[in-house]
């Protein structure tokens, strides 16, 4: 299973790359995926195990996926493994000039009866709202004319 979602915020990508990597303030604007509290100045980096929380269905579930890659102002891949199950996530920011494309591509591999138990849209719901949540926190406070 692959879910693809995109969105476009009107903000400078630096804005933007320091909200998506600031670890610390995570749980500030992103209510759809909780990351475990971080002392200020926590940023994402490779190597490192992120502690996620996200609510696919009934109950809560703790994921630690590995950042696998950071390249500045391009892309974040972090992979998990639970349950038998594989899961990929890349974000690409992509800079349109004064606003910038954010996509999250998530790839989900395993045995297919445990694949059944994986909601498709409930999950596509929980990426399109922490992509939505992004959006509104960089869009949030710009400078008015």
């Amino acid at each position: 299973m692959e879910i693809v979602e995109s969105v476009t915020i009107f903000s400078e990508m630096e804005r933007v790359w320091d909200i998506f990597t600031d670890l610390a303030c995570w749980n500030e604007w992103c209510r759809s995926v909780r990351e475990d509290a971080k002392p200020e100045g926590y940023f994402m980096s490779e190597g490192q195990r992120l502690s996620l929380r996200i609510r696919p269905c009934i109950l809560t579930l703790s994921i630690k996926p590995l950042v696998e890659c950071v390249v500045q102002h391009d892309r974040v891949v972090w992979s998990a493994r639970k349950f038998g199950l594989f899961a990929k996530h890349e974000f690409l920011f992509t800079n349109l000039g004064g606003a910038v494309l954010v996509t999250s591509r998530e790839r989900f591999m395993g045995p297919k009866p445990l694949m059944m138990f994986l909601p498709e849209a409930k999950l596509r719901n929980i990426t399109a709202g922490m992509l939505s949540e992004l959006k509104e926190k960089a869009e949030s406070q710009l400078p008015t004319i």
